[in-house]
């Protein structure tokens, strides 16, 4: 019996992690540009961002560079417990990569965050860099997610 829709998304989401979430990305970013250029005529668009930037940009920035130094920890926390017994499962199932391509993505993703930030701040590049701060702050957080749910996994793991 083949498999329903929904199991097919599903797994395809969790073998191909990283393009899956820039896939969801890019549609919601494609849905919030629908929504505001609906709403706001390009000029008023534009005139808000502007009117706002310094402190959205700012804002961004900050909460990306701390999550940033969360994630580097992260990696640390896991690189101490790493010849631990109860991290040999990783091991075994070969996952070590899989574990670290999460974090290091991550690591990525929010260095390139906080960069457009800082561009959006001194740039007038207004509307472009709103979007691309949008999909980078959405792929981070899917992503940051995946690292939350592995770090969490294996403090679980090693309590038992």
């Amino acid at each position: 019996m083949e498999q329903p829709l929904v199991t097919k998304i599903v797994a395809f989401y969790w073998n191909h992690l990283k393009l899956s979430n820039v896939i969801l990305s890019f549609f919601i970013v494609f849905i919030i540009k629908f929504v505001l250029e609906t709403y706001y005529s390009p000029g008023d668009l534009n005139t808000l961002i502007s009117a706002n930037k310094d402190n959205i940009y700012l804002i961004v920035a900050t909460i990306s560079g701390t999550l940033l130094g969360f994630i580097i920890t992260s990696i640390s926390v896991i690189a101490a417990f790493f010849d631990s017994k109860k991290l040999e499962l990783i091991r075994e199932y070969g996952m070590v990569n899989d574990l670290f391509n999460i974090f290091f993505s991550t690591i990525k993703f929010l260095a390139i965050t906080t960069l457009i930030a800082i561009l959006g701040i001194i740039s007038n590049w207004t509307i472009l860099i709103f979007y691309l701060i949008i999909f980078n702050v959405i792929v981070s957080s899917f992503l940051i997610a995946c690292c939350i749910w592995a770090l969490e996994t294996i403090i679980k793991g090693l309590g038992n």
